[in-house]
């Protein structure tokens, strides 16, 4: 989704499932659920602030991506807007710069959205996108997709990505299982690179 920013979004109805999904595979008692109208760009600024965010050794982001070749650095991840939303820290639009200002100690995040490991390829630097951003934010390894994911294929790819890193402890070795899994999957569906192949890591 190069070429202009998009400023109308449809509602995701696997989100639900996907964030769901990851809880129970990590153990509900030891997660926090945000979703809907609470996943604010101002609340997340918020948590980032008074060091909340810096308690979480893993964080995963349900939502839309956007990414942007005239615009490289207005693309990032669509949370909700508050008030009238035309403010630009209410706006719901978090940008590579919010990202990078976050407090984050984090060991792992993931991206669930359209486009969301695409950055610009600045010579000498590599690509500058969210994964970069986090970096600069304080987390170690980021999962994002390269291109347009499916709503209900990707809640599935979460979801058992969650299941393998519980026990793997690796996010590589969990991508590596999930994708090998899917290969094979039993509904031929989600056997369909488009579904599995976007999710890649970044790491450090």
């Amino acid at each position: 989704k190069g070429g202009t920013l998009n400023t109308r979004w449809y509602p995701l109805d696997f989100s639900h499932c996907e964030l769901s999904g990851a809880i129970d595979a990590v153990g509900g008692a030891s997660a926090d659920l945000v979703e809907r109208s609470a996943a604010s760009e101002e609340r997340l600024k918020a948590l980032s602030e008074a060091g909340q965010l810096a308690q979480y050794d893993t964080l995963l982001f349900s939502s839309h991506g956007q990414f942007s070749i005239d615009e490289p650095l207005m693309s990032g991840l669509i949370l909700q807007k508050t008030g009238d939303g035309t403010h630009v820290d209410k706006d719901g639009m978090f940008t590579l710069g919010d990202w990078a200002r976050l407090r984050l100690r984090s060991a792992l995040v993931v991206l669930s959205g359209c486009n969301t490991a695409r950055g610009e390829v600045v010579p000498g630097d590599g690509i500058m996108g969210m994964p970069t951003a986090l970096i600069a934010a304080g987390n170690a390894n980021t999962i994002g997709s390269l291109w347009s994911i499916d709503d209900e294929g990707s809640a599935a790819f979460v979801r058992a990505f969650f299941s393998n890193y519980v026990q793997s402890k690796s996010a590589a070795n969990a991508l590596w299982q999930t994708k090998k899994y899917f290969l094979t999957h039993p509904n031929p569906a989600y056997r369909n690179p488009s579904v599995w192949a976007a999710f890649v890591l970044f790491g450090v």
